[in-house]
């Protein structure tokens, strides 16, 4: 939020009621100066827990108006006691059960504070700009240990001011990460998603990020949530391995062109209809979708159809109920936040071909293998997501790579966390 003041910024009376429509816990890095602790301001002092050695503020905000109020609960952990500007909040719906903080990892760094609802914790961070992120897998580590050990789940959101490619081998085996696939800070990078304990995938859930602008802040906002795969707005697909400058290169039909045999390539996102593809349920059944370009109709589809072997292209072609081009949309089990694509016909995965990188590089069909050139991140191009049940009906499967592409976690011995019950001192 770039240090938003506490009563006169549009982000706090703008940009904010923008996000509470459809989401219930809002996670602030660069919150703005703590607000007075009385009943006089926008926001209503209702008291403070001390957890370790950090104490977590707790107010209540109308963001609506008085004949329509929309009230909700704001925490406040100070990270930044000289200028009061670089400070953690959460906003919530309800009222947490418990308040958990973890302290700073490394000099200069900032402590971390999380809500619990339900078995849930739910983590806001703002990781060292300086070294980029160096602070994250401690963080993350001492987190997960006191989390786990209370038989809870973790969900840590915020800005890790580090690609998430760069933690590879360096989480808990159980920390999988949920990504947009786009460039998170006006800047450049991607450094916004989510940490979370619970494999998603294993619950028969789709579940990403989604990146959406139009509030004030040099990061734009990630909502996580679960795709609706049907949906008619269609989605970008972006390949994990190839990634250009505004973040992954999507799935492309070759210049738009409408003419069967035309290559389907990866490519800078330029948010064209040529990029653009919907999931139809396959007439042959058995969870499979076919996927149409929304720019020419045409079905994703391989080289020499049913005698299709690992290594072929994948062309689009005219839809006409070809079992080739049948697709699952699979999640790679020990990488939940990554989905996988797999044709019906040959049991392969869709491949960046070479695992190559660059504008115009070619899609094809390979052994499934759990490498990054066969993870894709789905950017949905409607409104929001959100939870819809109706799209975990269809149990998705679980792609496992060979055993020896698991990285291994590392271990570390630095501070750990603790909580609270919430509900702290006047």
């Amino acid at each position: 939020m770039q240090g938003s003041s506490q009563d006169t910024t549009p982000k706090w009376t703008s940009d904010l009621p923008q996000l509470l429509a459809r989401h219930d816990i809002i996670a602030l890095q660069e919150a703005g100066p703590l607000p007075a602790r009385n009943q006089e301001g926008p926001f209503k002092y209702v008291d403070s827990t001390m957890v370790g050695d950090e104490t977590v503020y707790h107010y209540t905000r109308n963001f609506g108006t008085r004949t329509s109020p929309i009230n909700r609960h704001v925490y406040f952990l100070e990270t930044d006691p000289r200028g009061h500007r670089v400070n953690l909040a959460m906003v919530t719906e309800n009222r947490a059960n418990q308040i958990w903080t973890v302290p700073a990892q490394l000099r200069s760094s900032r402590a971390a504070f999380g809500l619990r609802y339900g078995r849930t914790v739910f983590f806001t961070v703002h990781a060292r700009s300086r070294g980029h992120g160096p602070d994250v897998p401690a963080l993350v580590r001492h987190i997960d240990n006191p989390v786990r050990a209370a038989g809870y789940d973790f969900a840590i959101l915020g800005d890790f001011n580090r690609e998430p490619s760069s933690l590879n081998g360096r989480m808990p085996a159980n920390a999988h990460i949920f990504r947009s696939g786009r460039v998170t800070q006006q800047a450049g990078g991607e450094l916004d998603y989510m940490i979370a304990s619970r494999n998603m995938g294993r619950l028969g859930l789709r579940y990403q990020g989604r990146l959406f602008g139009g509030l004030s802040a040099d990061h734009y906002p990630v909502e996580f949530g679960v795709i609706p795969i049907r949906a008619a707005a269609g989605f970008q697909i972006g390949s994990y391995s190839n990634h250009g400058g505004v973040g992954e290169r999507v799935l492309d039909v070759r210049k738009g062109n409408s003419a069967n045999g035309t290559h389907i390539i990866t490519y800078d996102s330029h948010n064209g209809l040529n990029q653009a593809f919907r999931f139809v349920q396959s007439q042959h059944g058995g969870g499979a979708y076919v996927i149409r370009s929304i720019r020419t109709g045409k079905c994703l589809d391989l080289r020499r159809g049913d005698r299709s072997r690992a290594g072929d292209y994948v062309h689009e072609w005219d839809c006409q109920g070809q079992r080739s081009q049948d697709w699952l949309v699979d999640i790679w089990d020990a990488d939940p936040g990554a989905l996988g694509l797999v044709n019906v016909v040959t049991k392969d995965c869709l491949d960046v071909l070479g695992n190559r990188t660059g504008n115009g590089r070619w899609v094809g069909i390979w052994k499934c293998n759990g490498k990054y050139n066969q993870k894709w991140t789905f950017e949905y191009r409607g409104s929001t997501l959100g939870f819809d049940s109706s799209q975990a009906a269809t149990n998705p499967g679980l792609l496992s790579p060979p055993a020896d592409a698991a990285d291994e976690p590392v271990a570390a011995d630095e501070q750990t966390g603790t909580s609270m019950d919430a509900g702290g001192s006047r």
